[in-house]
């Protein structure tokens, strides 16, 4: 399996270092090649600590941050959240509310915030026949800080809480050295997202009769084991 980066179009580092310590699972004769798990695969990789930072750290000269920014970018959760803030600001007038996420898409394009979405399950006021509660299931926008934005945060601390000119060429580098991973690092953090993604995979039961989904999971399995490897050889 070879994955080209979204961001320069190369191989990705993460696969490249993973496919060849990936054994392949066997099912009815077959080899399960790595890539009939590509998506979650791709899902969980860490590309916000890998070179999603070097295009950030090349663009950023070119952003302005205004209060609105500032104030989000600050109050952000941190880089590491696994489902982030549910973003539902609380404002009285639409107006308000424009500005407000006008200003998460900026960050979001500035590669110092990352969105996604929870879905959250809530009491109605319905009942049903048998006089049960009717809960219904809800989908939040939420957001997080990318590991560039918590070294912006890091480096800029006292320009964005002072609402100073930000001269991002002073520690641009420490910000840029700070959140960027390579190698190991990058594997270490593949393997947590992907454990992760396969436990709760498992938190739901899959019906033993689709033999596709076992499938991906035996490969969701082998490539987990190809990754702890990595670490564990590199001393991780």
């Amino acid at each position: 399996m070879e994955h080209r980066c979204h961001v320069d179009s190369e191989p990705c580092e993460v696969v490249a270092m993973l496919a060849p310590r990936y054994r392949a699972p066997v099912r009815k004769g077959r080899r399960l090649d790595l890539a009939l798990a590509r998506e979650p695969i791709v899902r969980a990789l860490p590309c916000a600590w890998c070179r999603e930072v070097e295009r950030s750290a090349e663009s950023i000269a070119r952003v302005r941050l205004g209060r609105h920014e500032r104030n989000i970018l600050l109050h952000a959760p941190p880089a590491d959240s696994v489902q982030g803030a549910i973003l539902d600001p609380s404002l009285k007038t639409h107006s308000d509310r424009e500005t407000y996420l006008r200003a998460v898409r900026k960050l979001g394009r500035a590669g110092l915030i990352r969105t996604g979405e929870r879905h959250v399950a809530k009491r109605t006021t319905g009942k049903r026949l048998d006089g049960s509660a009717v809960d219904r299931v809800y989908a939040h926008r939420t957001m997080w800080l990318t590991p560039f934005g918590a070294q912006v945060i890091e480096c800029y601390r006292r320009e964005l809480e002072e609402g100073r000119a930000i001269r991002w060429m002073l520690r641009m580098d420490r910000a840029r050295s700070g959140a960027r991973r390579v190698g190991t690092e990058l594997v270490e953090r593949f393997a947590a997202q992907l454990a992760r993604a396969w436990d709760e995979g498992h938190a739901v039961s899959a019906d033993p009769g689709d033999n596709a989904a076992g499938e991906i999971d035996m490969v969701i399995r082998r490539a987990l084991d190809a990754a702890q490897l990595i670490v564990r050889s590199t001393g991780g």
